[in-house]
């Protein structure tokens, strides 16, 4: 990661992945889906619906 200039406030920074941290993301992605499947894969249909949306629309 590296620190970026804001062009919208030049008193903030922002953080921007490298083409090193782009490359390890590619690698990691698939270890991060494959963790997903096997925990999700076990969650009946409707619940993880239901968590889902309840993620989307916060009651409140």
């Amino acid at each position: 990661m590296e620190r970026v200039a804001d062009p919208g406030d030049t008193r903030a920074k922002r953080i921007a992945l490298t083409d090193a941290g782009h490359a390890a993301v590619r690698r990691a992605l698939p270890a991060v889906h494959a963790v997903d499947a096997e925990f999700f894969d076990r969650v009946p249909r409707e619940n993880l619906l239901a968590l889902l949306t309840s993620l989307v629309q916060p009651e409140g």
